[in-house]
């Protein structure tokens, strides 16, 4: 994939996605207080944001590893576990929020392989699904079923959890970017809320 194609098809879509977060500020304000705010546009934005990670995660992994088919049976345990391989320290990126915080959206995210050769989460280093990841599928499939705290589902769908979501889709394509301004100059809009403290992130697994 070229550069242009790369922001032309999801940069700035992401930059979009962005904006409508933005824009809910009109409503509930960015602050730590809010994080259990709950609301359809967050439902909304969840499940877009989600989806959008769902896909250029995949991107990712074919730009790194042609072999790697990208389809519609293909989950996040597979390509990331490809991703993992060319961003070993994804795990450890913080992101400044503009709004007064930092944050580790890919935290404890590890994929390992096991004796069967399959892709599992390595529960010997306390690795775990991100808690926004798991909110997304709480919330797209057992909705209004009662969840954690003996509450609903779609109560998952909160300003922590889409801020997070967003701050990890960032990191993914953040880090295309950087891939690509390696060989070219290219121009795009910047992000308006998240940048990148930990840049050591893009270093590759070169033993692969």
């Amino acid at each position: 994939m070229e550069a242009k194609d790369f922001i032309d098809s999801y940069w700035n879509y992401y930059i979009e996605l962005e904006n409508k977060l933005i824009r809910s500020q009109h409503y509930v304000a960015f602050h730590k207080r809010n994080n259990a705010t709950f609301s359809n546009e967050y439902i909304e934005l969840l499940q877009v944001i989600c989806s959008e990670i769902d896909v250029v995660g995949k991107i990712i992994a074919r730009h790194f590893n042609p072999a790697f088919v990208a389809d519609k049976y293909t989950h996040i345990n597979k390509w990331g576990f490809e991703v993992q391989q060319y961003l070993p320290l994804i795990q450890s990126v913080e992101v400044v929020f503009r709004f007064g915080y930092e944050l580790k959206p890919w935290e404890k995210w590890i994929y390992t392989k096991n004796m069967q050769n399959r892709i599992v989460l390595d529960q010997s280093k306390k690795a775990e699904s991100p808690f926004w990841w798991i909110a997304y599928n709480k919330v797209k499939h057992e909705r209004t079923s009662i969840g954690v705290g003996k509450l609903p589902n779609y109560m998952r769908a909160n300003q922590k959890c889409v801020i997070y979501a967003l701050a990890a889709l960032y990191v993914l394509e953040k880090h295309m970017l950087d891939e690509f301004s390696v060989n070219e100059d290219i121009f795009y809009e910047p992000s308006h809320l998240f940048r990148i403290k930990m840049l050591n992130y893009y270093i590759k697994n070169n033993d692969k």
